[in-house]
């Protein structure tokens, strides 16, 4: 596919998916997943850094990576399982709001200032 620059046709692509699969060997926060989430579509991936860490199960779900009988596993799993909250969950933990809220507690935090 070509780059998608148009947010709402890229949500309407996103949606149209029913897993969406991580296969990198690193990543850091994985913008791809949180987008996923937020369209409402579940994760299955690799293990690969951060994003096991960050997304939360059941709506993303992370095996050892290169194990791909683990991850067809997962796939299925995710596929087959009611996700009922996912995008209530991607868009309140992954909003604009609540990034930008987070990161400055994050800076308050290291700089010790409190507002």
């Amino acid at each position: 596919m070509p780059l998608i620059k148009n947010k709402d046709c890229l949500a309407e692509i996103y949606s149209e998916a029913d897993c969406f699969i991580l296969c990198s060997q690193h990543e850091t926060f994985s913008l791809t997943c949180a987008e996923a989430l937020c369209c409402g579509i579940p994760v299955a991936g690799f293990k690969c850094d951060a994003p096991e860490t960050i997304f939360k199960e059941p709506w993303a779900r992370f095996v050892e990576y290169g194990d791909l009988s683990a991850l067809r596993e997962i796939i299925d799993l995710q596929i087959n399982s009611n996700h009922t909250g996912i995008s209530s969950y991607g868009i309140n933990e992954f909003c604009n709001n609540t990034m930008f809220s987070s990161y400055m507690n994050l800076y308050k935090d290291i700089l010790g200032v409190s507002l």
